[in-house]
Formats: C-alpha cells, sequence, structure tokens
C-alpha cells in the first residue's frame, strides 16, 4: 500500500538513460536531461511534447526528486499528486504503457505513505497500487521496477494492515513478498536503486537473518559503479546508509 520515502518505487524511480539526443526533439532532450540527473531540466523539456512517454517521463522525473528531494512533507505530497497527474495523463493516451503504471503506483504509494489508516482504507491506495502493478506486469513480467514494486506493496501493506487483514482485503502477504525479496536483492544485474529499496525494506520486518541481508545489500549497492544519474544516487544514499551505521556503532556503549 504503501512505498518507503528514503526511498520507493520509485519508485522509481528509475530508470533508462539516452546515450544520444536530437538537438531538434524536445523528448530526447528530456531524456538526455534525466540521464545526466537534471530532473528538473528533463521535466521541462518533455512539456513540449504531447504523448504517453513525454508525460510518464515527466512523472517520473518529478517523482524522483519528490522520493529524493528532501525531507519537506508539503512540497513531497504536492509532488506526489502532480506525478500522479502526469501518469494518469500518460495512461490516458496508452492505458498499456508501462511507465506510467509504474510511475502512478509510485505516487500513489507516496500518498498512501503519508496517510492514516483510516483515509488509505477510504481512498483505496492499495488495491489501486496493485491495479497498476498488475497492468505493469502484464506488459513486462520480468521488469525488476514492477517486481521491486510488487514486493514493497505486499510487505507495506503488510506493515500497515497487518497479516490478517492485508490478507483477506488486499491479498498481500510476506509468503508472497519473500521470494521477490530474495529474486532481486540477490541479482547484481537488478538496478542499485531497487536493490537499495529492498534492503530498506527488509530491514523493517524483524525477521531473523533480515537485518544482515539487508547490510549486505547497502554495502553492495554503496560499491556498484555508477553508470547513470539513478546510479549515482542510489550509492550515494547506500554509502550514506553505512556511514550512519558506522556512526550509531562508534556510539554505542
Amino acid at each position: 500500500m504503501t512505498l518507503r520515502t528514503s526511498s520507493l518505487l520509485a519508485l522509481v524511480l528509475w530508470l533508462a538513460a539516452v546515450a544520444t539526443a536530437r538537438a531538434d526533439d524536445p523528448l530526447d532532450q528530456a531524456r538526455q536531461a534525466f540521464a545526466a540527473g537534471d530532473f528538473a531540466a528533463a521535466a521541462r523539456a518533455a512539456r513540449a511534447v504531447d504523448s504517453a512517454d513525454a508525460y510518464a517521463l515527466r512523472a517520473r522525473a518529478i517523482l524522483i526528486d519528490a522520493l529524493y528531494g528532501g525531507d519537506d512533507r508539503r512540497r513531497r505530497l504536492q509532488r506526489a499528486a502532480e506525478g500522479h497527474r502526469l501518469a494518469t495523463q500518460a495512461l490516458a493516451r496508452a492505458p498499456d504503457h508501462l511507465e506510467g503504471h509504474l510511475q502512478a503506483a509510485i505516487a500513489l504509494g507516496m500518498m498512501a505513505k503519508e496517510a492514516g489508516t483510516f483515509e488509505a482504507m477510504n481512498e483505496d491506495y492499495g488495491s489501486r497500487i496493485k491495479r497498476h502493478l498488475d497492468a505493469a506486469l502484464a506488459v513486462a513480467p520480468d521488469n525488476p521496477y514492477a517486481l521491486g514494486l510488487l514486493a514493497l506493496w505486499h510487505s507495506s501493506v503488510v506493515a500497515k494492515a497487518g497479516d490478517d487483514m492485508a490478507r483477506r482485503l488486499f491479498g498481500a502477504s510476506l509468503a508472497a513478498a519473500t521470494p521477490l525479496f530474495d529474486r532481486l536483492v540477490g541479482d547484481p544485474q537488478c538496478p542499485a536503486i531497487v536493490r537499495l529499496e529492498l534492503a530498506h525494506a527488509l530491514a523493517t520486518l524483524d525477521r531473523p537473518g533480515d537485518q544482515a541481508k539487508a547490510d549486505a545489500v547497502i554495502a553492495a549497492v554503496a560499491a556498484v559503479p555508477a553508470a547513470t544519474a539513478v546510479d549515482r544516487l542510489a550509492v550515494r544514499l547506500a554509502r550514506a546508509d553505512l556511514a550512519e551505521r558506522t556512526q550509531l556503532a562508534a556510539a554505542a556503549p
């Protein structure tokens, strides 16, 4: 139901880098700006294009900034709502658009994270997110972002609703999440940002062995050769996690 904001999925978050861009193509310019880590410029450039790809790219750029761009709750929620609006525009133009479904799921997850239990149930965030993830996986069954978001969906619904209600109302369970966690965190080909978010979620499950597994994944992500801006973001966050753990260990009696 929720995606962790240190965090999710984006997200997100995400995603494909573009090697070259034509000077006369705003969408190619937007993709290149995103790949370089200039997410604001990516969102601006994509505004010139009325297509599902452009709306999804704008959503992706806005949501990655919302997820990792600071701790201002009000701004984060505003950006999440804007990202959801843009993802919805992408899906209005192409109902099976993979990136549109992924970004819609991330945006709803961000809103759900900030909601209380009653509001989350009233807005039906859990079911709405799951529908987007099911649609994404129908298009791309092995997509690591969709699979990672599905793992996070299961674990966060259980955390929010409890084991019994999560299973009865949403079909969510840690039993369903565990194979996804195991598959993705141990795969060096899985995008670093996905592995990092899954490690953060693993650390909250309070099951034997999960903390050690999470620590190992975070250490592995911190050593990833960062080829893209999103990789660099994941590496920076992982190294910050390790530094914080080192400080806490040094301060412990």
